[in-house]
């Protein structure tokens, strides 16, 4: 007999699902410095707007996400550390490692 997982709402022990939030003061450094600017919404409100829709979107389906707070003087010295630029792939990555820091932090505790 198997036993049944009853799921819980503090996502203890799920996958994070890292979302990259900018801050408003740091709009014009992120999209003037953006490899793929093509790509990006030309405003901060803009971009807000949608990635709080998405973010929400994600919660209402149970996913563990949590903002991941993009601070852009720390992406460029992350980005020179690694030789890289700061494209939508980078971004990722960066955001990638700060989840980790978050779930082992999490997990020691």
């Amino acid at each position: 007999m198997k036993k049944r997982i009853k799921k819980t709402n503090n996502n203890k022990g799920e996958p994070i699902i890292g979302f990259g939030w900018y801050r408003e003061d740091q709009w014009d450094l992120f999209y003037s410095s953006a490899e793929d600017k093509n790509t990006i919404h030309n405003s901060y409100k803009e971009w807000e707007n949608e990635a709080s829709r998405t973010f929400s979107d994600f919660q209402k389906q149970g996913v563990n996400v949590r903002k991941i707070d993009i601070d852009m003087i720390d992406l460029f010295r992350w980005c020179k550390e690694k030789g890289l630029k700061n494209t939508g792939g980078t971004r990722a990555k960066y955001i990638s490692e700060q989840v980790k820091k978050i779930h082992l932090s999490e997990k020691n505790n």
